[in-house]
Order: structure tokens, then C-alpha cells, then sequence
């Protein structure tokens, strides 16, 4: 099991997603559900070390992590993991395309709206998230995957704090 999570987060991490997304999508092909995919990444992260501390940066990551746990607990097989520094994947299997936004606009708002200051005075926190959905967008992990950090890199382009789920999306904040 150790090897399947993250020691600062306790989330699983990337081996644990590929063998996971892998099984999701075999399960799909053969009439399981639909799933969504959020890939999450924290915005400006590099300041909160910088301007905090790598110790605020730790604590504001374990505070992701429970949240984006609560957030895959909430749903059927879901899965939250880190996959690597400041990014985060949260895979919900049984969540439709037209649903997949809205699921993942919450925790984009949680974040943005939650109050920092017990881990540090002066603390704002916002990600930014990119969508995909199976198989609308596809039914192979590595383009799932692919797609879903270009929405993320559409978020942070598009001014961050926002959710794409699609390439026509408009921005929400």
C-alpha cells in the first residue's frame, strides 16, 4: 500500500491512478459507467513556499488532500491522488459528462472561498482545474490524461481559479 500513496498527503499517487484509470476504462468498454477526471493544479504555489514557508506549503497540500479525499469518497470507486509537487487527480466513476463540470466546480469554490488563516496569516489559495470526461473525450488513459492538462493549462491562461471541462467552456470563477 505504501507504494500506491503519498506519505505527505496519504492520497494515492501516479502508479496507483494508472492502474486505477486503466481498470475504469476497461470497465467502461465492456458497459460500465461513464467517469469524469479533473486534474487539479494549485495556482502560483511556488509564492506560498516562497513567501510562507515550505512548512505552510506541506500543511496547505495535507488540507487539499482531505478535501479532494472527501470529494472522491463521495462517489462510488472515486479516487483522489497527487501526482506530483502541487498537482492532483481525482477520477469519479458514474459521473457523466454534463455532471462533471458541476462536481468539480465545488472544489474549485472550496478552495477559493476557504479561510487560510489558521495555517498562515494572509494565506489565499486557488487552483486551477482542467475536465475530461469517458468516454466523450475519449477512451485511452494517455489521452484522457493529455486532454486534461491542456484544460488545466486553458484554466491557468484563461486567468486561473477556473474550471474548463470542455474546449468551448466558459470560464467560471
Amino acid at each position: 500500500m505504501l507504494a500506491e500513496q503519498d506519505p505527505l498527503t496519504g492520497l494515492y499517487n501516479r502508479r496507483y491512478v494508472d492502474a486505477q484509470l486503466s481498470l475504469a476504462l476497461m470497465r467502461l468498454r465492456d458497459g460500465g459507467p461513464e467517469l469524469a477526471i479533473a486534474m487539479i493544479d494549485l495556482d502560483h504555489f511556488k509564492r506560498v513556499n516562497d513567501r510562507f514557508s515550505h512548512e505552510v506549503g506541506d500543511d496547505v497540500l495535507r488540507e487539499l488532500g482531505e478535501l479532494l479525499s472527501r470529494c472522491a469518497d463521495a462517489v462510488r470507486g472515486g479516487v483522489a491522488a497527487r501526482i506530483g509537487g502541487e498537482e492532483f487527480l481525482v477520477i469519479l466513476p458514474g459521473t457523466d459528462r454534463a455532471a462533471a463540470r458541476t462536481c468539480f466546480e465545488a472544489p474549485r469554490r472550496e478552495i477559493a472561498d476557504r479561510d487560510w488563516a489558521p495555517i498562515a496569516a494572509g494565506l489565499a489559495v486557488t487552483a486551477s482545474i482542467g475536465v475530461v470526461s469517458a468516454p466523450g473525450d475519449g477512451q485511452r488513459s494517455s489521452a484522457l490524461l493529455r486532454l486534461a492538462d491542456e484544460r488545466l493549462y486553458a484554466a491557468k491562461a484563461a486567468g486561473r481559479n477556473i474550471v474548463i471541462a470542455d474546449g468551448a467552456d466558459e470560464t467560471s470563477r
